[in-house]
């Protein structure tokens, strides 16, 4: 029998059942807590993608467009860099390239004539390019053209010289002349000076009249006069002589200016059709349209021979064959704070059975530096782009990646605590609710 003052058996075992709850619940939140701040677990930003080429699909455009001439390739056939896709018409720029080598032959004729009038050669020496092509009747029209003008020219210039210089010879024979009479007249003075010294010993003596020295004293001034003149006249001759020279040195002069501009001008002119001759081959050469990238011929739009292509539109797509492939995911703006090039990321491909595909390891490589919004859609995102290495996509055996396959991206975050996890969000919200509007 219980005494009296002995506490219930009932209240013991509560209070029994009451101390182990507690102690086992102390030992669960003491023992979750010390786990949660000491376990860390890997985060992860999750995105969808799409696997793409490490360089961009290309387009074929040509910038003038033009008429189809032959097509030598078909959707989903392999092409090299360089090769040749698509042939247009070379009519029309064939026929600009044409007429722009001819201007430009034409002016570099004439240069060359010009600049053998220029150092006064015998005859015109055309440039090794003209003659390399002087079979072509064009060319020989042109080069006989250009030698009939030099040798137009040149006798035009010597015309004029000539005719100087037959004055100049003349002037030289009247000078010859006026010396020939003025050293007889210098010796005709000199007799008159003998006679005249003579006359005046014998009129000292009273053998002569004096009217006889008076008239020889006369003869012998006025053949002083005309010795004077005859000077006169010789100076006069000789300038004359001068000033035609001096007009053969203007004309000579005159013409090397002109011969110089026209030069000058010439070469300006060829200049300007130069850079429009490497403009036209240019042209020319893009008739040939041709494979920018090794690849794949997608999406043809070029099929019918005789068809125009409209300037700047695009012929066909290639879809580059090389070993780099990318998968460009879209991810969260909330998310892409956590994501950087270099950081580690998981691939699945989704197109292929989850049971027999693993995932591949891959490398962050680009994070788009501004976000991009789909206003078809209407959502908004970054792009990041990450690499598959080579090792990595032969872990898939016999599976072929193609581009534009999809699949998943596991982006690794920073590590963090379970007690981060939870205690985060909290501190978060706290912080905005102690935040002033």
């Amino acid at each position: 029998m219980t005494a009296p003052n002995d506490p219930p058996i009932f209240a013991i075992s509560m209070r029994r059942y009451v101390t182990i709850g507690f102690l086992t619940t102390f030992v669960l939140v003491v023992g979750f807590g010390g786990w949660a701040a000491v376990a860390r677990i890997a985060g992860a930003v999750v995105a969808s993608g799409v696997l793409v080429v490490g360089s961009s699909v290309k387009d074929v455009q040509h910038r003038e467009g033009g008429i189809v001439a032959a097509i030598h390739v078909e959707n989903g056939d392999r092409v090299h860099a360089g090769d040749v896709l698509v042939e247009l018409d070379d009519t029309q720029p064939r026929a600009g390239r044409n007429l722009v080598a001819a201007q430009l032959e034409a002016l570099q004729a004439r240069v060359d004539r010009l600049a053998a009038e220029r150092d006064g050669k015998d005859a015109v020496a055309f440039r090794p390019a003209l003659l390399e092509h002087a079979e072509d009747p064009a060319i020989t029209e042109l080069l006989a053209g250009q030698r009939a003008v030099f040798a137009a020219r040149r006798a035009t210039l010597s015309g004029e010289t000539e005719q100087l210089d037959e004055q100049i010879n003349q002037l030289q024979e009247q000078i010859g002349g006026l010396e020939a009479q003025q050293t007889a007249k210098r010796q005709e003075i000199e007799l008159v000076r003998a006679e005249l010294g003579d006359l005046n010993a014998l009129l000292a003596r009273d053998l002569v009249p004096r009217s006889r020295v008076t008239a020889r004293e006369r003869e012998a001034v006025r053949l002083d006069g005309e010795d004077g003149e005859l000077t006169a006249r010789i100076a006069s001759a000789r300038g004359h002589v001068a000033e035609i020279r001096m007009q053969i040195l203007q004309v000579e002069k005159e013409f090397q200016r002109k011969v110089l501009d026209e030069i000058t001008e010439l070469q300006t002119e060829i200049a300007t059709l130069t850079e429009r001759t490497v403009a036209a081959d240019d042209e020319l050469s893009r008739v040939a349209v041709r494979a920018p990238v090794d690849g794949l011929v997608h999406e043809l739009a070029v099929t019918t021979v005789g068809g125009v292509v409209a300037p700047g539109a695009t012929l066909m797509k290639i879809v580059p064959q090389t070993d780099d492939l990318v998968v460009e995911a879209h991810v969260s703006p909330i998310n892409v704070d956590e994501i950087a090039p270099g950081q580690i990321a998981e691939v699945m491909m989704t197109g292929l059975p989850s049971r027999v595909t693993p995932r591949l390891n891959g490398t962050v490589t680009r994070v788009s530096p501004d976000r991009i919004v789909d206003e078809r859609r209407g959502l908004d995102y970054f792009t990041v782009d990450v690499s598959l290495s080579k090792t990595e996509r032969a872990r898939l055996g016999d599976v072929a990646l193609m581009p534009g396959m999809p699949a998943s991206v596991f982006i690794r975050t920073r590590e963090r605590t379970v007690l981060d996890y939870l205690v985060e969000p909290l501190m978060n919200a706290a912080d905005l609710a102690l935040t002033e509007s």
